[in-house]
């Protein structure tokens, strides 16, 4: 079991492993410009890369020596990365629902609901106005803030993923946000025209359409 801590708050880099961000450590699991991530790890998302590496045949060799796991900062792939790596045998039992949640995190892909209002919900921890800690977090400097929420998420990851309509006060302003934009295309409000002899989708809407609904909707990583 490793210790997990804030990246500045490390107490020695050569004994720590990087999840997500990019600092100098002994070992990089990120997909941040400038790490030196093993190549036969590297994944779209640092949550991907953690399970590369568990399912590695020489995972041991790669974390030989290693007795801490730091991150520089806090968003979803981030904690759903660092949490993979402190409990593997939990993590491995929701392998493709934390892929997901962290896809929708980084990247904004829209896979289903669940894995949406998870998404939300692991960000919104962090967040002032809807995290459930922010009486305990407020007064705390911004290493202190990160290491906590990091904590908590911990604690409660297996219930968002498994429930996470237990934490509705903290997703529903968004998924509101979501479904408005996404029933705006069922009705025709927004329309998107997919182009696929250049790879474009243009679209045109009335709505502030979440991310989400933008990259459901179109065929092509190109949008106008």
């Amino acid at each position: 079991m490793y210790n997990f801590y804030f990246s500045s708050d490390t107490p020695d880099i050569n004994k720590t492993v990087c999840v997500d961000g990019f600092f100098p450590c002994a070992l990089h699991l990120s997909h941040w410009p400038g790490n030196s991530t093993p190549a036969a790890l590297k994944a779209d998302t640092s949550t991907e890369i953690i399970f590369n590496l568990l399912e590695h045949p020489l995972k041991d060799k790669y974390l030989e020596g290693i007795d801490y796991v730091a991150n520089n900062h806090y968003d979803v792939d981030g904690v759903l990365a660092a949490y993979s790596l402190m409990f593997p045998e939990a993590a491995m039992k929701m392998k493709d629902r934390l892929i997901a949640i962290a896809r929708t995190g980084d990247f904004s892909e829209y896979h289903d609901e669940d894995s949406f209002k998870s998404s939300v919900i692991l960000e919104n921890l962090y967040d002032e106005k809807f995290s459930p800690f922010t009486g305990e977090f407020s007064s705390l400097n911004f290493q202190q803030k990160t290491e906590f929420v990091y904590r908590k998420a911990f604690e409660l990851i297996p219930g968002i993923v498994e429930n996470p309509d237990m934490y509705e006060s903290i997703w529903q302003q968004e998924f509101l946000q979501f479904m408005e934009g996404d029933s705006s295309f069922e009705k025709r409000e927004s329309v998107f025209s997919n182009y696929d002899d250049c790879g474009l989708s243009v679209i045109e809407y009335v709505y502030n359409l979440h991310p989400c609904v933008i990259n459901k909707w179109s065929r092509h990583s190109t949008v106008l």
